[in-house]
């Protein structure tokens, strides 16, 4: 998760366990920001649950590194790559 902290679209990312949460800023209620990020993220296969502008990723807890690395990169990709 740490390829999130520092990017200017995130404002905190946070982990318990197995869940991870990316939390962003800088987008009006209005944008559905998650909504948009959940769509592209379903397009490549990946299963996220939105909440707002609150990212939360529920992994497995049998998961590949190369699994981790698709879908948090198609997160990160999501973030910065969908027209808000």
């Amino acid at each position: 998760l740490k390829q999130f902290e520092g990017l200017s679209r995130v404002k905190e990312v946070r982990q318990c366990g197995m869940i991870a949460v990316i939390e962003l800023e800088g987008f009006e209620p209005s944008e559905r920001v998650g909504l948009k990020i959940h769509r592209f993220c379903m397009s490549q296969g990946v299963l996220i649950r939105p909440l707002g502008s609150v990212i939360y990723v529920m992994t497995p807890y049998v998961i590949t590194k190369e699994e981790l690395n698709h879908i948090f990169g198609t997160i990160e990709k999501a973030i910065f790559s969908i027209d808000v």
